[in-house]
């Protein structure tokens, strides 16, 4: 994926730092190829994901980046 930026996270800590009490925890996703991390989930909630590539780059007319179409999912699944 295509990023704008150099910032890193300290996933070691990261979640301790957000998470309130009682809370379920995050899910990471560390890219491969760079062992940075990619996106972040929270468990439990219908759709919420942060991302620090831009998938808009990565799609064309037709053809979405997987984000996008797992949005526009999630808001269909809420909206029954």
């Amino acid at each position: 994926e295509r990023h704008r930026h150099r910032y890193e996270v300290d996933t070691e800590n990261f979640a301790e730092m957000f998470k309130k009490p009682g809370e379920e925890g995050y899910k990471f996703t560390i890219s491969g190829e760079s062992e940075f991390l990619e996106a972040i989930e929270l468990d439990e909630h219908p759709f919420f994901v942060g991302v620090q590539y831009h998938p808009e780059y990565r799609s064309k007319v037709g053809l979405p980046h997987p984000i996008f179409t797992a949005l526009v999912k999630a808001i269909e699944e809420v909206s029954k």
